[in-house]
Parts: C-alpha cells; sequence; structure tokens
C-alpha cells in the first residue's frame, strides 16, 4: 500500500512585528525636540494652525512643524530651527520668495544666512542660497542655482544635524555652487 505524504505549506513568517517596527522607526519632530531637551507647548497657536492649513502642505509636514511650539529659534547642531510661529514670516521675506512660489517651504536657517527649507514635491530639506537669491537674475540664474539639496526629510534632516559633528553648515558646504 502506498503511503500518502502529506505536505502542508510551511507558515508564513508574520510581517506585522517588522511592520510595526518599521513604522516605528520613522522619529518625530515632537520626540527629536524631546531628545535634545527643547521644551515645547503643548500646540501651536490657532494663528499658526491656520497658516499651515492655507498652504496645504502635507500632512506628515503638518504634523512636524505643529510640534515646533518653542519660544523663538533654536540651534540645533550648525543649523537654525524656526518656531512654528515665525514660518509664516519666514516664508514671506523678499530673500526667499521665490524659492517659496516654486514649491519650498522655509523651516530654518544656516548661521550664515541660508534658508534651509522642505522641497515640497519630495518632502526632502535643501539650503537655500541667500547670495544667489538676494541677486537673482532670471536671464543669468535658474532656482536650482540656489538650491543645494539633502536626501534628508525634516526629522531626519534636524537629527543628523544634532549628532554629526561634520554636517554641512550651508549651502556651500551642501555642496552647493
Amino acid at each position: 500500500m502506498a503511503t500518502t505524504k502529506r505536505t502542508t505549506r510551511p507558515k508564513a513568517k508574520s510581517t506585522r512585528p517588522a511592520a510595526k517596527k518599521a513604522a516605528g522607526a520613522k522619529a518625530t519632530m515632537r520626540a527629536l525636540l524631546a531628545r535634545l531637551g527643547i521644551s515645547t507647548r503643548a500646540t501651536a497657536s490657532e494663528r499658526a494652525r491656520a497658516y499651515l492649513a492655507r498652504r496645504e502642505l502635507p500632512a506628515a509636514l503638518v504634523r512636524d512643524l505643529a510640534a515646533c511650539t518653542f519660544e523663538g529659534t533654536v540651534q540645533i547642531g550648525p543649523i537654525r530651527l524656526f518656531s512654528v510661529e515665525d514660518m509664516p514670516r519666514a516664508n514671506t521675506a523678499e530673500t526667499f520668495r521665490r524659492a517659496v512660489k516654486k514649491g519650498f517651504f522655509v523651516v530654518g536657517e544656516a548661521t550664515t544666512g541660508d534658508g534651509v527649507a522642505v522641497e515640497l514635491a519630495t518632502g526632502n530639506v535643501a539650503f537655500l542660497s541667500h547670495d544667489v537669491l538676494i541677486g537673482f537674475d532670471p536671464d543669468r540664474h535658474r532656482l536650482d542655482d540656489a538650491v543645494a539639496r539633502s536626501p534628508f526629510d525634516l526629522v531626519a534632516f534636524y537629527d543628523a544635524a544634532s549628532r554629526d559633528d561634520g554636517f554641512p553648515a550651508d549651502f556651500y558646504a551642501a555642496g552647493g555652487g
């Protein structure tokens, strides 16, 4: 009599713990600020929340920006991060107006005055050269001449700035120009 061998499929490994870990691996701005000992208020002002809503920013970016409820500007490594209350002023400044119109949102600055902005099309942070933008001549320049892009989103950018002593401090150090 022939015996039949029953084969069973090996159980698929659950991807839930890995997925949960991957989802938890994405740091938040609130967690980064807490790690750095930067105290924040519970929520942004109504004026700041309304400004972020009018700008129609991606939800994840709004969540991270809304955590920036500290007073004034904070220094993280070589880069400054603006309070959410100061971001409207930064995004209407004459120096960065051209970049803002082309899809950048200014969130901070280098100590040299170069802007630090999120490129809304990619979600990544870039340095904006204030030197190029102040003297911007559309006949001689392209906006890309004033942009040094990073591979980091907002939280990863400031996290790297806080941990890496060699982190670029401005547009030129980031490879711009």
